[in-house]
């Protein structure tokens, strides 16, 4: 069955039912559209995705919690012993796993998404669902880690209070702006995965080929390090990387840490939205030729 399919039942005139399969406009509405008719079955998907993801892993969550650790504790030592790198008045190590949180939830979302179609396979063989709704169901495993190393940086954040004599990790207004950040991060992650999915279900290089560039991005942003490190006058082609901003305003929010600039903030939001939108266009051109792969 087509993906841009969608079945409408009906009654002809002996009231039999009739079973119509009609196609669904290759537009962005459309898909929107799609996603909205099968909005009832996103939760199950979502469930689906986290637990398929951790089903044989031995540690299961405790990987979530390993992770970052590995990350933070040599990216710590690195930048600032070796880099002599600060991150003052905050706690480099705090200041890095803040940072770690907001990527993880933005790279973890992205990978799984692009691995969305692989692991639906199954279904999208025997029955109708929107792939789009699949697509975004698959943020869950993102979003479970992003908290998981969230809450380890709120465990360290305590830790440094009585060894600092302050304490970073406070209930303020401005942790309004998480939620903003969050759903900045996932849009940015689910405008690129509707991309890398297709292109994924085609070609399994670009899943290796999406680490390498991960991997790069996460060098040309201010997560190990605070964006001060760069020169002035070259400062402002860091933040044509939305996740700048992004990450930038998380700080701000948890760790009350720099400064919001707003202009740019605003600039990331217009990316995002572009991504977002030609995503979901490629998306709705090009998935018809999900199904030859399947």
């Amino acid at each position: 069955m087509s993906e841009n399919a969608a079945i409408d039942n009906e009654r002809d005139g002996d009231d039999v039912a009739v079973w119509r399969i009609q196609p669904a406009p290759p537009s962005v509405p459309g898909q929107l559209a799609a996603v909205w008719r099968y909005r009832h079955l996103y939760w199950f998907f979502t469930v689906r995705a986290l637990f398929h993801i951790y089903r044989n892993a031995i540690l299961g969550v405790g990987w979530m919690v390993i992770h970052p650790l590995v990350i933070v504790v040599p990216a710590t030592f690195i930048v600032g012993n070796l880099f002599g790198v600060s991150s003052d008045p905050v706690p480099l190590p705090l200041f890095i796993i803040v940072g770690l949180a907001n990527w993880i939830l933005f790279r973890r979302s992205l990978q799984w998404m692009t691995k969305s179609m692989g692991m639906n396979r199954p279904i999208l063989r025997q029955t109708y669902v929107p792939a789009l709704l699949l697509l975004a169901a698959t943020i869950s495993p993102g979003l479970f880690e992003f908290a998981v190393v969230l809450s380890v940086a709120v465990v360290l954040a305590i830790y440094f209070g009585p060894v600092e004599g302050i304490y970073y990790a406070t209930l303020s207004w401005q942790l309004l702006a998480v939620p903003l950040v969050m759903v900045m991060s996932l849009l940015l992650a689910m405008g690129l995965a509707c991309f890398t999915s297709l292109l994924h279900a085609v070609a399994k290089d670009t899943w290796l080929t999406l680490r390498y560039v991960l991997s790069g991005w996460m060098l040309a942003t201010p997560i190990l390090y605070p964006i001060e490190v760069i020169p002035p006058d070259y400062r402002w082609l860091a933040y044509l990387n939305p996740l700048t901003s992004i990450v930038e305003l998380f700080r701000w929010a948890v760790l009350q840490y720099g400064t919001v600039h707003w202009g740019f903030l605003g600039l990331a939001a217009v990316e995002i939205l572009a991504i977002l939108f030609c995503g979901i266009w490629f998306f709705a051109k090009q998935q018809n030729r999900l199904f030859d792969h399947m």
